[in-house]
């Protein structure tokens, strides 16, 4: 394994998926540990690092790279680790012109063991936030768990439930956030009181955006796509793990507004029929959605997988003794 002079790599942690090098060449790499840094640092080494991740979001510019250190825990078999937490009230935010910009965590991004993971958790004061707002495009993302925190986020005709990430354009959409990344996270839904289970990953106008090797356990959506201006296409969820108690999962993949050219593959859907709330399906999409479902495995009878006469493919549902292969052809 490489060691860079900064010493990325002295926490355990390297990237694994589409990870920026492009700040090695002119840009900046920054650090952040919740436990040791401080306010006042430079944020330009471990030993130096910013102890709140907003510092260094606000004096990233395209394609710099931000390493996160997870919280310390005494007792890795004591279940999640410590959070960071936002410097304020505010939820961390990035703005339209940061693109390219990766934010990484050292530890182990998701397990079944959630030890060691770099966990980000939203304020405890109630905001129409997410825990974490992408709003430019090619935002590279890894080994990061995320957890709503208060967030009454609105995702578009789902209310006031609240999200962990919320990937859109700036407000007058004059930036559209196309080919974002996210490798190796995990989003989760702690309910915070709120008696309503909330979004994982919220998408809206999104082009080409991925998800893959991911987890998501407990939400109410775990990936919900949204069309305002635009109907988001060349979306690929791959190699990815929904998980929770299907009395709070209403859908797991689902869209208002209609989704172009999607590809669901080698994921697993490792519960039985939701049941916390209409639609109470795995994945959901308007009439005017297209894509593939393949090589997905459900908690339940393949035909209940999905509603959409266009989005089509081969399933095998192999949990829990459910049915071997249906074709994705419901409606």
């Amino acid at each position: 394994m490489s060691t860079f002079p900064d010493g990325v790599f002295q926490y355990g942690g390297q990237p694994v998926g589409g990870g920026r090098y492009e700040a090695m060449w002119g840009n900046k790499v920054y650090f952040v540990d919740y436990d040791n840094g401080t306010t006042g640092a430079g944020g330009k080494s471990p030993s130096n690092a910013f102890k709140y991740l907003q510092d260094a979001i606000d004096l990233a510019t395209t394609y710099d790279v931000i390493y996160i250190r997870p919280r310390a825990i005494s007792d890795v078999t004591a279940g999640s680790p410590s959070a960071h937490l936002p410097k304020s009230t505010t939820n961390w935010s990035t703005t339209s012109t940061q693109q390219g910009l990766s934010l990484i965590g050292t530890g182990v991004g998701h397990s079944m063991s959630s030890g060691y993971g770099t966990l980000l958790q939203g304020t405890a004061t109630a905001g129409a936030t997410p825990a974490l707002y992408v709003k430019a495009p090619l935002i590279n993302i890894e080994n990061l768990s995320f957890n709503r925190g208060a967030s009454t986020y609105n995702p578009i005709g789902l209310g006031a439930v609240g999200a962990c990430v919320a990937v859109k354009g700036s407000s007058d959409l004059t930036s559209y956030p196309f080919q974002n990344t996210f490798t190796n996270c995990s989003f989760w839904d702690n309910d915070y009181g709120s008696g309503s289970k909330s979004v994982g990953l919220y998408m809206d106008d999104a082009w080409y955006l991925t998800i893959q090797d991911c987890q998501f356990i407990d939400c109410g959506y775990s990936i919900a796509i949204g069309a305002t201006a635009t109907v988001s296409q060349g979306i690929r969820i791959l190699n990815t793990d929904f998980m929770g108690l299907a009395a709070d999962i209403k859908c797991d993949i689902y869209s208002n507004g209609g989704v172009a050219n999607i590809l669901i593959a080698n994921c697993s859907f490792n519960h039985v029929l939701p049941t916390g709330g209409s639609p109470n399906k795995y994945i959901m999409f308007s009439a005017a959605s297209t894509g593939l479902v393949a090589n997905c495995w459900t908690g339940a009878a393949a035909t209940t997988i999905a509603t959409n006469t266009t989005l089509n493919g081969v399933n095998y549902s192999q949990l829990y003794g459910g049915n071997n292969i249906d074709r994705m052809t419901t409606s």
